[in-house]
């Protein structure tokens, strides 16, 4: 069968590095997009597979990219739990202040949903504590949230004391007054 676009991010999401270096290879754009607006990029952040998500940054796909959803490469990374390859975008010129849609940014993401690590690395790459999303939520309401559901509370003070030591605003005041 002919090559479609498709097939690079098809693969990447298999984790399959052979196979998408050799598509590459073979002349499919690097920022090739699926049905869904996803690069390989993307579906390998979500897949949480660090090795190839290594080979596609290093050989020069756009870690910028959002897929029809809004999705970006660093929201896959931290709804999937991959701290490491959140890190890895980030060293790569992921932005930790790429906005989805109703302003809702990394930083937000990782608190709600109680992402430790990748909101240390996120903080340590410059993103804005206080950023509010479009209901004037910040990080810190998101993790408050995140502690009510999840009732684990060494995982929520780590949360609060890095959102605090980075200038979080504990008395802000989201668009509902809470």
């Amino acid at each position: 069968r002919a090559l479609r676009e498709s097939d690079l991010p098809a693969a990447a999401q298999a984790g399959d590095a052979t196979a998408v270096a050799r598509l590459v290879d073979l002349g499919l754009p690097l920022n090739a997009t699926d049905a869904q607006g996803c690069t390989a990029l993307l579906r390998a952040c979500g897949g949480g597979h660090l090795g190839l998500v290594d080979q596609l940054l290093a050989r020069g796909a756009d870690p910028e990219l959002v897929a029809r959803s809004g999705a970006t490469c660093l929201s896959a990374a931290l709804s999937a739990r991959q701290d490491a390859v959140v890190r890895a975008l980030l060293a790569h010129g992921a932005r930790p202040e790429q906005a989805l849609p109703g302003g809702i940014t990394p930083l937000i993401i990782a608190a709600a949903l109680g992402q430790v690590g990748g909101l240390v690395a996120l903080l340590e790459q410059g993103a804005d504590v206080r950023h509010c999303d479009e209901e004037d939520g910040t990080a810190l309401h998101a993790a408050a949230q995140f502690g009510f559901a999840a009732r684990e509370k060494a995982r929520v003070l780590a949360l609060w004391d890095a959102l605090l030591a980075a200038g979080g605003e504990p008395d802000a005041r989201n668009s509902a007054g809470q």
